[in-house]
């Protein structure tokens, strides 16, 4: 399982809650998080980018063989005043 935006708020939850059921899981942001993530694979990536996206499928192929579950948490808006 890869959890996007896995580092913070919601997307960390998930992982936990994930980890706790046992299951297998990674995490994928732009930054590392402050505190530990012991036994989850992390992954820094912007997946705004091909580069990064394709960073992700590498690692996650290479480690683990492929993905069988996505949990899409990474989001962003931009908004312009009046819109």
């Amino acid at each position: 399982m890869l959890v996007t935006g896995g580092t913070r708020g919601i997307g960390a939850a998930v992982v936990r809650r994930f980890q706790l059921a046992g299951a297998r899981v990674a995490a994928t942001a732009r930054s590392a998080t402050a505190h530990s993530m012991d036994g989850v694979l992390f992954i820094p990536a912007d997946i705004g980018t091909t580069a990064g996206a394709d960073s992700i499928v590498s690692r996650l192929t290479v480690d683990w063989g492929g993905l069988d579950i996505l949990v899409s948490n990474a989001g962003g808006v931009e908004t312009k005043p009046g819109r």
